[in-house]
C-alpha cells in the first residue's frame, strides 16, 4: 500500500459577478508539446510513463516563461515584491514548491534561472531572506497540501482554499499570484485581489481528521477480511494506532 504517498482532492468553484476572490484582467498560459507524462493509448495500467527528470524540467520552463511574461504584461518591476502571495501547482510536494519559491526569486531579482535544469537559490537574494519570504508568502498556501499529499489538476486550488482557512481576515485586500500547471504541457499565470473572504468549511483539519480515522477503520476491516483463515489479524492497523 502507498497511502502515503498519493493524495486526492476536488474542488468546485462558483464563477460569477462581484465575487470575493476577483481575477484581474492579465494573465497568460504557455503551452508547449512534450512528453513528459502520458500514456500511450491501450497502456494496460493506471500508471503513466513519467520521465521524472525531464517533467521537472519541463514545469521549470513553463513557469520561467509564464513569469517573464507577466511581468512585461502587468510591467511589474518584481512579481515576488509586488504580490502579497504566490501560490503554485503542487508537484511532488511541498518541498518542490520551496524549489519553485528560489527560482522565482532568482527570476525576479534577474539572476535568471532561465536555461537552467534545476532551480536553485538566487546569489542575489540571501538565504535567510528568501526563508523568511517563503514562510510569509508561500507557507501558508501548502498547510492542507502538507497533510493530504500530492494531487494533479486541483492543487492550486487546494493551494487557494489552505491560503484562505490560515490567513483569514489579514487576507483581506491582498493581491496573490497563482501558476497553474499541468504536464503534456499547459500552464497558466494569473492574479487574484481578494475583495472579500469566499463561503468555506473553515475547519478542514477537523475533517481531515475525521477522516484519516475512517481510513484507518475501514483498512484494519479489509485486513480482517482479506486474513488467510486459521490466523490472526492484528488488533490495530498503524494508520489507526496513529489516530
Amino acid at each position: 500500500m502507498c497511502a502515503g504517498q498519493v493524495g486526492a482532492a476536488a474542488c468546485a468553484i462558483l464563477v460569477g459577478p462581484d465575487a470575493p476572490l476577483r481575477f484581474e484582467r492579465e494573465r497568460v498560459t504557455h503551452i508547449v508539446d512534450r512528453w513528459d507524462f502520458y500514456k500511450p493509448i491501450g497502456w494496460p495500467t493506471m500508471a503513466p510513463i513519467v520521465d521524472g527528470p525531464g517533467s521537472i524540467d519541463v514545469y521549470f520552463s513553463c513557469m520561467d516563461a509564464c513569469q517573464r511574461q507577466i511581468t512585461q504584461r502587468v510591467g511589474y518591476a518584481n512579481n515576488v515584491e509586488d504580490h502579497d502571495y504566490l501560490v503554485y501547482h503542487l508537484g511532488s510536494g511541498p518541498k518542490f514548491v520551496k524549489h519553485c519559491f528560489e527560482r522565482t526569486v532568482a527570476n525576479a531579482y534577474h539572476d535568471s534561472q532561465e536555461g537552467k535544469k534545476k532551480g536553485r537559490r538566487s546569489l542575489v537574494v540571501s538565504a535567510s531572506q528568501q526563508d523568511h519570504t517563503f514562510d510569509a508568502k508561500v507557507a501558508p498556501s501548502l498547510v492542507l497540501a502538507s497533510r493530504i499529499g500530492p494531487m494533479h489538476t486541483v492543487s492550486t486550488y487546494t493551494a487557494f482554499l489552505s491560503l484562505v482557512i490560515t490567513v483569514r481576515e489579514a487576507l483581506l485586500g491582498k493581491q496573490i499570484l497563482a501558476f497553474s500547471y499541468g504536464s503534456g504541457a499547459a500552464s497558466t499565470i494569473w492574479r487574484i485581489r481578494v475583495d472579500a473572504l469566499p463561503t468555506v468549511t473553515w475547519d478542514k483539519h477537523a475533517q481531515l481528521d475525521g477522516r484519516r480515522k475512517h481510513r484507518a477503520l475501514a483498512v484494519e476491516a479489509a485486513i480482517r477480511v482479506m486474513a488467510p483463515k486459521g490466523t490472526t489479524p492484528p488488533l490495530k492497523t498503524a494508520a489507526a494506532k496513529s489516530s
